[in-house]
Order: C-alpha cells, then sequence, then structure tokens
C-alpha cells in the first residue's frame, strides 16, 4: 500500500461522501477504493468511517486524520510544483555568435530609433 495514495483516496472519499463516487471518477473498481481504506485502517489501527449501506460517516480518528492529510498532501503538491518551476526556470548567461554585420546594423537601428 501506497500511503500516499492511500491518504488521496481517503481524502477524496470523506469529501464525496461515497467509495462508488470515488471509484468512478478514478475508472477503478469500487472494491479497489474500499480495499485500499482499508488497508489504511488497518496500518493506523483504527477505523476512520462508519458505513453503513446508505450512509458513510468519519470517526473523531477519522476528522483528525482528515485534517492531517489535508495538510501533508497540500505540502507535498507545493514540494513538487516548487522543484517543477525550479526545473523549468532558465538560469545563467546565453552566448549568442552573430556576424559583426549583425551588430553594426543593430546599432545603426537603435540609434535611429532613439534619434540620434
Amino acid at each position: 500500500m501506497d500511503r500516499l495514495d492511500a491518504m488521496h483516496l481517503f481524502v477524496r472519499v470523506a469529501e464525496l461522501g461515497s467509495f462508488s463516487a470515488v471509484a468512478q471518477q478514478l475508472g477503478v473498481a469500487r472494491s479497489v477504493v474500499t480495499r485500499q481504506i482499508a488497508a489504511l485502517e488497518a496500518h493506523l489501527g483504527a477505523k476512520l468511517m462508519a458505513r453503513s449501506t446508505r450512509r458513510l460517516a468519519l470517526t473523531s480518528a477519522g476528522t483528525a486524520y482528515l485534517e492531517k492529510c489535508r495538510v501533508i498532501l497540500n505540502l507535498v503538491e507545493a514540494a513538487e510544483t516548487g522543484v517543477a518551476e525550479a526545473q523549468q526556470t532558465p538560469r545563467g548567461s546565453i552566448r549568442v555568435s552573430v556576424p559583426l554585420s549583425f551588430g553594426l546594423n543593430l546599432k545603426i537601428s537603435v540609434d535611429h530609433v532613439r534619434g540620434a
């Protein structure tokens, strides 16, 4: 079980209030979502959700865990975004080789625009 994936599933189930809705959004079987949440609960040694045939409610442990999961998942997303942005931002100097005539023409064009 990947804990981050399980935490993400738990948050989605808590927000949508339905295992089926999450399974449908992700394009997986409902049993996959159910097993992930059950594995997470087994790992934690606590019930996170009280389930009935018509209703799903967070336990007190589930409510506390949900808040912390949101913080953790937001931090992970921010860290990944920061790294991705740092990789996309160009740094350093660029050296360009052009013929002398280009530079002379550019200077003439700039001087002409300035009115010199």
